[in-house]
């Protein structure tokens, strides 16, 4: 689907870039290093994304920064040292940390 959105947007764009969603580090599940790398993976998909995106939250500032050198690090390796990456969305918790969940203030 990717591949299609990517070429119709260009056909109709031709100076439109395709940015891939934002990947997050959840506490369960893939993360944004072994997405990318399966997204590398797949024949054409390195003509069709312009940019990867990720949003590196954690609770201190080097947890962020760490999360960004790995996504970095697995597009360099990937070989795609290339290719952009923006960081779409980050923050730090201002209560208690839980993975990706801030709570409100009581």
């Amino acid at each position: 689907m990717l591949k299609r959105v990517s070429r119709a947007l260009k056909r109709a764009a031709p100076s439109a870039r395709v940015m891939s969603a934002g990947l997050v580090w959840p506490a369960i599940g893939m993360t944004p290093e072994l997405y990318m790398s399966r997204m590398l993976e797949v024949p054409g998909l390195r003509g069709a994304v312009d940019a990867f995106a990720v949003h590196p939250y954690g609770n201190m500032v080097f947890h962020v920064m760490q999360k960004v050198r790995s996504a970095r690090r697995t597009l360099d390796v990937r070989g795609a040292a290339s290719e952009p990456m923006s960081i779409t969305e980050i923050g730090w918790a201002s209560g208690p940390w839980d993975g990706l969940i801030v709570p409100e203030p009581m």
